[in-house]
């Protein structure tokens, strides 16, 4: 499993991603590649400060979201056991489909 950080996701949306960067990707099953809400939230603000708005909005959806699955918290990876709320992880719930 990878958890991909804000820089990393960021490259992403670039005009020129790194081709290492792309390379690596490709070796990666989709099923292993991960990050967090508050990452994808850095990146939306991020995206909605920038004077190429419309630009990195389209990249986001088309090219971003569609590779990595959204995690809304990191405890269950570092604690599985530790129960929080709304979880996620049950069967029809709105996240499922991302994890």
């Amino acid at each position: 499993m990878f958890l991909f950080d804000t820089d990393t996701l960021n490259e992403i949306l670039k005009r020129t991603p790194s081709p290492g960067l792309l390379a690596k990707l490709a070796t990666m099953r989709s099923e292993d590649q991960f990050t967090t809400f508050i990452t994808i939230g850095e990146l939306v603000y991020g995206v909605h400060r920038s004077n190429r708005k419309e630009y990195l909005l389209r990249q986001f959806e088309e090219r971003l979201l569609p590779m990595v699955h959204i995690l809304p918290s990191i405890v269950p990876l570092l604690k599985p056991s530790v129960a929080f709320a709304p979880n996620w992880s049950e069967p029809g719930h709105p996240w499922q489909s991302r994890i």
